[in-house]
């Protein structure tokens, strides 16, 4: 029976496994060593302890990683200044190479810790081994997933043509907003609403690119947009959440965000750009294109805009429709382009796919 995780447990629980699974193959490596140091004699239980003493270090580390990532709180941990967040996980690391060790002490029937040199070479090794770890997943924490891995394996060292959708995400009345609550609280609105729409573009396999001012663009290799419809389904899901803020925003800022969306897919060159501020960068007609979508977007009534090119390669589930907003002459192109509104069905609307399938099952008098 498969569980029912979502996008991001499924990848978070993949990465515990394989961080358990390696710690467990260095502990039973790394406990008959201590033995051999202390006694001049491995034994079993050595052994035993090293991958006790691996798993429930590892374990607890990645927990406190998945809760830093998928808790309120942890979230407010995260928008921590950069020294109190590092000295947070410090203590928590610390704390947590002490209980595996003291655990993995009495699994190999051991009275406790004892202090000698080879605890604290341990103690050492561990601490190195967990602020390195900590420290390359903050790095690809400010990268973004997937481009930390694709600068190590220089994947776009070398530029590559790739059919890619982006989306623009632009935030509405920012002027206005700015003006009203200030520069010093507008910048913190827009920082709160960045860390909003993250977990659920992310949650659909979004991959940030960066942030311009008020703007998102976030991207997807098309196979993985198109499933499922995932780049509309996490428009979709941003705004849920933004929604469920609402009263949060108010209360801080005096007023809730909003945003418009747009969409559009094509082919991009993409490659490392830069020497001291190296970046992954698109470039192509697609990208001013998404542009220029997004300008004339402003001119309509439309909260989510997909382009024709793009809505031609997807199937929309039921849930939602599309209304077309015509042909647009968009400025610096010689060619005009369709574009169409996306709307989600409301789950009392007669059009609803759940709503229609019990009409169904009413009718068949099952």
């Amino acid at each position: 029976m498969r569980l029912p995780l979502t996008q991001k447990q499924r990848r978070s629980l993949h990465l515990i496994l394989i961080v358990v699974f390696a710690s467990a193959v260095a502990g039973a490596v790394f406990g008959p060593v201590i033995g051999l140091i202390r006694s001049g004699n491995a034994q079993a239980a050595d052994a035993w302890s090293g991958v006790v003493h691996g798993v429930l270090i590892s374990s607890l580390l990645m927990g406190f990683s998945y809760f830093i990532d998928g808790s309120a709180a942890g979230r407010r941990i995260r928008r921590l200044p950069f020294l109190p967040f590092v000295a947070t996980k410090t203590v928590v690391y610390f704390g947590c190479i002490l209980a595996g060790m003291y655990v993995g002490q009495l699994a190999s029937r051991s009275s406790g810790i004892s202090v000698d040199g080879a605890t604290l070479l341990i103690i050492a090794f561990n601490f190195i081994m967990s602020f390195i770890v900590s420290t390359t997943l903050e790095i690809s924490r400010l990268l973004g997933p997937g481009v930390f891995s694709s600068f190590l394996i220089g994947r776009y060292h070398r530029p590559r043509i790739e059919e890619r959708i982006f989306l623009l995400i632009d935030l509405r009345r920012s002027t206005h907003i700015a003006e009203q609550i200030g520069d010093l609280a507008f910048h913190r609105l827009l920082n709160r609403f960045y860390f909003d729409l993250t977990e659920p573009l992310m949650e659909h396999g979004a991959e940030i690119h960066k942030y311009v001012g008020d703007e998102l663009v976030a991207t997807w290799l098309i196979e993985k947009g198109l499933r499922d419809a995932a780049c509309v389904a996490a428009v979709f899901e941003a705004r849920d959440v933004i929604a469920g803020q609402a009263e949060n925003y108010r209360a801080e800022f005096g007023v809730t965000p909003e945003f418009r969306a747009v969409l559009h897919a094509g082919p991009v060159v993409t490659g490392e750009m830069g020497d001291v501020k190296r970046e992954i960068a698109f470039l192509g007609d697609t990208v001013n294109t998404a542009s220029r979508i997004e300008a004339f977007a402003k001119s309509t009534d439309a909260n989510v805009v997909l382009s024709a090119p793009l809505l031609q390669q997807m199937r929309l589930p039921d849930k939602y429709v599309t209304r077309s907003l015509g042909t647009a002459a968009l400025q610096g192109k010689q060619e005009p382009i369709e574009l169409f509104a996306v709307d989600r069905i409301a789950p009392s609307h007669p059009e609803h796919p759940e709503l229609r399938l019990r009409d169904r099952r009413i009718q068949r008098g099952t």
